[in-house]
């Protein structure tokens, strides 16, 4: 009996986390301003706090897991919250069987790691905040990860084989991390020599920090441009001065616009989607019928949560920022915290939900300057023809006759 009622208290431990937390991280995903946000996000935090604490009072004092009288409502939050935690276990494993059946997105995946610090020879700190934070033992925030992957895209034109894009995302310049490091991301972001540079947003956190972009982002340099969209975190300066000073250094504003572009010879579109934050979205609705329509559609977004969109626009390579990889993530279990929709399903990486490839960086820094078992990435993209087994093609075919049908 001891032991059925340890099962259920961790089951219910952790389908009251899936809950609470959950409910913040969809809080967070919403384009609501930051006031509406905190005010929803307090009964949250109340709840995560306070209901094991009354369930471990009254367990204490009963020594048994069926309470009675008012207490009994705690019997029953437990139970559910127990159920919950399985019926999502249940879901990982169909989701985890599902990917072992979805075609090769990552090719290759090389890592190098670069520290800041050490290359400075100083800790770039500006804030006390930062300095007492960048001292806790695992904390990775300057240690930048350069990351190198080779991911697949479907429908690639040859002559895109092999074309590099830096993907950058959430510098988040405040002023607690100092220039010199955002200084030494765009001088490793330079000597990986990328043909595109993209950039999706939270780029700023204090008005302050615009004029930094003239000794960084306005140095970037690749072969077919630097390109830019602006995160939930630039509404806190003036959003159309930011954009303003960007472009006048030399980068490509897509905030709700696209693109069209020349790569080898072969045409591109590259377009911007900052919603819920900043509307409208590109419309690119007029390229479906055209005969002459780019080879490639690029899709900057800043959220994850723009994937359906992408999807049914008809992108073949997607790229967001925003999650920063979950700040922090635990053994086994991985990221926690996600300002998703989709809870940390999307928390970084690449993913594939056809016909769109998506890739969800963790981010260069954040607000809050401490990254556990998440540190900093800096993605260098080679793209490579995707290539379906005729098993899946057929299966794709499937689908598509059913969704018609069902239409």
């Amino acid at each position: 009996m001891l032991l059925l009622e340890i099962a259920i208290l961790l089951l219910a431990a952790f389908g009251h986390s899936i809950v609470w937390i959950g409910a913040l991280n969809r809080i967070h995903s919403l384009g609501a301003p930051r006031w509406v946000v905190e005010a929803l996000s307090l009964p949250c935090r109340l709840a995560f706090v306070v209901l094991p604490f009354l369930v471990t009072s009254q367990y204490v004092r009963t020594h048994r897991l069926h309470f009675e009288g008012a207490a009994s409502m705690l019997t029953a939050y437990l139970m559910i919250a127990a159920l919950v935690a399985l019926v999502v276990l249940l879901i990982e494993v169909l989701r985890e069987v599902d990917r072992w059946r979805q075609p090769r997105i990552l090719l290759s995946h090389k890592i190098s790691v670069a520290k800041v610090d050490r290359t400075l020879k100083t800790r770039p700190v500006g804030a006390r905040l930062a300095a007492v934070l960048s001292r806790v033992p695992g904390n990775q925030i300057f240690d930048i990860h350069i990351e190198e992957k080779e991911i697949a895209v479907p429908h690639l034109d040859p002559r895109h084989d092999g074309l590099r894009i830096a993907h950058l995302t959430d510098f988040h310049m405040s002023g607690r991390i100092t220039r010199p490091f955002f200084e030494e991301v765009v001088r490793l972001t330079n000597a990986a020599r990328p043909d595109l540079v993209l950039i999706t947003g939270d780029l700023f956190d204090s008005p302050e920090c615009i004029d930094w972009i003239g000794a960084t982002l306005g140095k970037l340099r690749a072969r077919d441009g630097v390109y830019f969209i602006l995160g939930n975190h630039d509404r806190r300066v003036d959003e159309e001065h930011a954009r303003q000073a960007l472009v006048a250094a030399g980068l490509v504003d897509l905030g709700g616009h696209f693109k069209p572009v020349s790569i080898q010879g072969r045409p591109v579109l590259l377009a911007g989607n900052e919603l819920p934050w900043f509307t409208p979205a590109a419309d690119v609705d007029r390229f479906d019928d055209d005969p002459h329509a780019p080879a490639l559609r690029v899709l900057l977004a800043h959220t994850p949560d723009q994937i359906e969109w992408a999807q049914a626009k008809g992108f073949q390579l997607m790229l967001a920022g925003h999650t920063h990889g979950g700040q922090f993530k635990l053994p086994l279990l991985g990221a926690v915290l996600a300002p998703s929709r989709m809870g940390t399903r999307y928390a970084s990486g690449v993913f594939w939900e056809s016909p769109t490839v998506m890739h969800v960086s963790r981010g260069i820094s954040s607000l809050l300057p401490i990254r556990i078992n998440c540190p900093p990435e800096l993605a260098i993209l080679t793209l490579r023809p995707l290539v379906i087994k005729r098993q899946s093609r057929e299966k794709e075919a499937e689908q598509q006759t059913v969704l018609a049908t069902a239409n």
